[in-house]
């Protein structure tokens, strides 16, 4: 029985440099991603601030506080947890930015834990979402920014 041959060292580097790309796409992806249903589950309430911004008239803000016990703020937490999302990369003055401007509204939500905030997430009507910060989209064939806006305030009007 003739014993086999060893891979030659070419096909060596060759499957090492493979794996190697293959493990920095694996972290790439896994930076990128960002999992929100672990800030959910640790939070009890959040603080819910929307700002309505028209060309005509003065801001319009209104402010709210959900409790564990609500059922907007479990449906809230329901609707945000079942998506998944991925970072944006992009320069400053992207359109991902949170500029506002004339007729959007912006929905923020402050998510809190014993009365401590532990994450803001914020949408505005125009699609654009963020997390303390971080523009943020969603992962193709999820509804969009301006799809989760949409159902987020059909919730918080119900």
């Amino acid at each position: 029985m003739q014993k086999p041959s060893a891979p030659s060292p070419r096909l060596r580097r060759t499957l090492w440099a493979g794996l190697l790309v293959l493990m920095l796409g694996l972290a790439l992806f896994w930076w990128l991603r960002v999992d929100l249903r672990t800030s959910l589950a640790r939070s009890d309430g959040a603080w819910v601030r929307t700002e309505t911004y028209s060309s005509i008239r003065e801001p319009e803000i209104t402010t709210a506080e959900l409790v564990l016990e609500d059922p907007a703020y479990r449906a809230l937490v329901d609707l945000f947890a079942a998506q998944s999302y991925r970072k944006v990369l992009l320069p400053q003055n992207s359109s991902h930015d949170l500029t506002g401007g004339a007729n959007v509204t912006f929905l923020t939500l402050d998510f809190t834990a014993g009365g401590v905030r532990t994450f803001s997430l914020t949408l505005t009507s125009d699609g654009t979402l963020q997390a303390d910060g971080v523009a943020l989209d969603t992962w193709p064939g999820q509804p969009d920014g301006q799809a989760l806006f949409e159902q987020a305030m059909a919730i918080l009007q119900s």
